[in-house]
């Protein structure tokens, strides 16, 4: 290409090279006058632009296989710019990824914190088992006592219940014994008001028969009976079923008439006071006052 570009005359054979051909560096020579000169430079315009298309070639091949080699292809460009994108995303997701990093180291420091107090209350609680642990043995120990109270109580309920039936019988036989002194203080009061009588016709006895007799054969006084207390009874008294007795009229004393009743008055009298002392006579506990005569036999049916 640099002969084709500045060429030289050729030597003729044989001749001598007096001094060294130096390359011309200047504007080539007016082309001569001849029709050759412009036919050499149209070639020389072709040749110099097929070179430079060549080399721009050459340098676009050098370019695209360096290009290629590194991977570079047609959609590099836009596979940067979507690169470009994804950074620009990934760095705020990275930021975010830090706030939220920051906001989970304090979420994780406030759990550590919440879990050393919750450690603490687990301890507490622990130690509140423990003692609710050993109240419940206490509860147990208070629950056996407390069945054992309850079984002495009934124990004194069954006491109190056979001591309340015993107050109660004792309180009925202190009624019928109450009813039977009843009984026996309304017969003594009746004996007692007989003896009043019997002794009021005995000193009417008396006075009439010192009225009529001599002085001398007058008789003693007669001083009234004094009754005495009967002995109340223990046993249960008969029912009030017997027929109370009935006074008798009986004929008042006259001045012919002598102290000793008869035989017949006897017997009437002593039957009337069988009937007007049932309780005195149908209890075998009560003592009787002594021994009955017949004048006091036959004062019974005075009795009311």
């Amino acid at each position: 290409m640099s002969d084709a570009q500045d060429p030289t005359p050729a030597m003729p054979p044989g001749s001598s090279q007096s001094a060294p051909a130096t390359p011309q560096t200047g504007p080539l020579p007016p082309p001569n006058g001849t029709g050759g000169g412009c036919l050499q430079r149209l070639g020389q315009f072709f040749a110099r632009l097929l070179f430079a298309v060549f080399v721009v070639l050459l340098a676009v091949a050098a370019v695209g296989g360096a290009a290629a080699f590194l991977g570079y292809t047609p959609y590099t460009p836009q596979d940067v710019q979507r690169t470009q994108q994804e950074l620009v995303n990934l760095r705020a997701e990275n930021q975010l990824l830090q706030t939220q990093v920051a906001d989970l180291t304090i979420r994780q420091s406030n759990n550590n914190e919440r879990a050393d107090t919750l450690g603490q209350r687990v301890d507490t609680l622990t130690g509140d088992v423990e003692t609710l642990h050993s109240q419940v043995g206490d509860i147990e120990n208070l629950s056996i006592q407390m069945r054992e109270n309850v079984a002495l109580a009934s124990t004194a309920q069954a006491d109190l219940r056979e001591g309340l039936v015993t107050i109660a019988t004792f309180a009925t036989v202190q009624a019928e014994r109450g009813t039977q002194i009843e009984q026996l203080e309304r017969s003594t009061e009746r004996i007692i008001r007989f003896l009043q009588r019997l002794g009021d016709i005995a000193n009417d006895t008396t006075i009439d028969l010192e009225a009529t007799d001599p002085p001398d054969a007058a008789l003693p006084p007669i001083e009234p009976a004094t009754p005495q207390e009967p002995v109340l009874a223990t046993d249960t008294p008969e029912p009030p079923g017997t027929a109370e007795p009935t006074a008798t009229e009986r004929p008042s004393p006259t001045l012919t008439d002598t102290v000793q009743p008869t035989e017949t008055e006897t017997s009437q009298a002593t039957e009337e006071a069988q009937i007007a002392t049932p309780t005195l006579t149908g209890n075998p506990d009560v003592p009787t006052e002594g021994p009955t005569t017949g004048a006091d036999v036959s004062a019974q049916g005075i009795i009311e």
